[in-house]
């Protein structure tokens, strides 16, 4: 966890390699105070993000690893990557019996025949859960809900 590697620092706030937490001056409603996190995009000159409002110092310690650790996956994989690309390397790299392989390589090659030659960047949550959802119904046979036109939802009364 990230709050081990911290040293307490003259202002109120504590430092670590990839970040900060920072006590803020203001306090919550219970009086209690506030924390922080923030950290650097792409290093020293690069934008810094900080969010904040945190109940404890390990609830923001906590939000600043999950963070980093999105982060740290995100540069992993070249946003450039289509998901035709990425399957192959994962299959590549996945020391299994070649039944598992195979198996692995039809259930991907669903996602490949919908999103292959998409960039892995490009690709939204939403667009993978309609797409989960559709397959998931056209399993069992089921018919997916009705859809709104304007903002893709279930259910939605926007017409």
């Amino acid at each position: 966890m990230v709050t081990r590697c911290f040293r307490q620092r003259k202002g109120g706030f504590v430092m670590s390699q990839h970040g900060q937490l920072i006590r803020l001056k203001r306090a919550g409603r219970d009086g209690e105070p506030l924390w922080a996190y923030r950290y650097r995009v792409g290093g020293r000159g690069s934008k810094r993000v900080q969010r904040g409002r945190f109940a404890s110092e390990r609830d923001a310690a906590e939000a600043l690893e999950r963070e980093l650790e999105r982060l740290r996956r995100e540069q992993r994989v070249s946003r450039s990557l289509t998901v035709a690309e990425l399957v192959e390397a994962y299959l590549a790299q996945h020391d299994v019996d070649p039944v598992t392989i195979e198996k692995l390589r039809w259930l991907l090659g669903k996602a490949v025949a919908s999103f292959g030659d998409r960039p892995v960047g490009e690709l939204r949550s939403q667009e993978i859960a309609a797409w989960r959802i559709a397959l998931s119904h056209r399993a069992t046979g089921s018919t997916p809900p009705r859809r709104c036109g304007r903002c893709s939802r279930a259910r939605c009364s926007g017409g």
